[in-house]
This record gives structure tokens, C-alpha cells and sequence, in this order.
């Protein structure tokens, strides 16, 4: 119960920081509970698989994969830009605070830690780019071949 409780809390406090972000990145009110939905979704998925010890790609990749999914039906239903859910539900998982734990390890002439931060961090920003990349290239495969199925139809239609 106490874990749940932590999730949860962690969860919460990251969706309230993402929505300040959403303020700052001037998304309309109407959809600023969605964006933060989004952060809560991808800080919820990370928290989680990193509770059960997938390890810290395998959950940033899961989390921003979910984040693109949920940035994409929103975006379809709503007829909005995918980004402008995206940016704000991956917030979470960006590592920040690993990159400056990275670049103090070097100012402090600490370069094997440094070396090893720095792969960590590069290791996060690209599970969190290849989340995204998977997602985006399936609803983009997949409106591709539905506008293509729908100009067969409209020449078919013609003769």
C-alpha cells in the first residue's frame, strides 16, 4: 500500500509540474488537462516498470512509446498537432538531472563517472526517441496506406 501510495504521489507532483510547462508552452486551456494526462500516463508506466525492474531504457522506452501513442489517438480525435500532447508527456522522462550529474562528474575531473553518466544519459534520450519514433511510424505507415486505399476507391469511382 505504501508503494502505491509513492507512485501515485510521484505521478501527481510530475503532472502538476507538466502542466506548468504546458502553460509555458501556451497550450490552450482546454487541452492543458489532456497534456498533463500525458505526463501523468508516461511518469506512471516508467514508475512502475521500474518498480518491477525492467531496467531504465526497457521502462523510458515503454513510457515514451505510450506517451506517442496516447499524443497520436488524441491528435486524430481532436484534429490538434500530436506534438502538442507529446512535449508535454515525455517531460518526465527526460534526463535532466542525469545530465547534470554528467557534466559535474567532468568539472570535477571525475571522468570515468562522467563517461559512465554520459552513456546512461544517451542511453535514456535515445529509448525515449526510438519510443516515439516506433509509434510515429506506425500511425504514419498506416495513413499512408489508408490514403491510398481511399484514392483506389475515388479513381475506381470515376471511370
Amino acid at each position: 500500500m505504501e508503494i502505491q501510495e509513492e507512485l501515485l504521489k510521484g505521478c501527481l507532483f510530475s503532472t502538476a509540474a507538466c502542466a506548468a510547462f504546458a502553460v509555458q508552452f501556451n497550450i490552450r486551456p482546454k487541452h492543458l488537462l489532456l497534456a498533463s494526462a500525458g505526463a501523468f500516463i508516461s511518469q506512471l508506466i516508467f514508475s512502475f516498470m521500474d518498480y518491477l525492474n525492467f531496467g531504465e531504457m526497457t521502462a523510458t522506452f515503454a513510457a515514451a512509446a505510450a506517451a506517442a501513442l496516447f499524443s497520436e489517438i488524441l491528435a486524430r480525435g481532436l484534429h490538434v498537432p500530436a506534438n502538442m500532447y507529446l512535449i508535454v508527456s515525455i517531460i518526465p522522462l527526460v534526463p535532466g538531472g542525469m545530465l547534470y550529474s554528467t557534466m559535474y562528474a567532468f568539472i570535477m575531473h571525475k571522468s570515468k563517472t562522467g563517461a559512465d553518466l554520459a552513456l546512461r544519459t544517451i542511453g535514456v534520450a535515445g529509448a525515449i526517441a526510438m519510443g516515439i519514433f516506433v509509434v510515429s511510424s506506425f500511425f504514419r505507415i498506416v495513413g499512408i496506406a489508408r490514403t491510398k486505399r481511399s484514392k483506389k476507391r475515388n479513381c475506381a469511382g470515376r471511370k
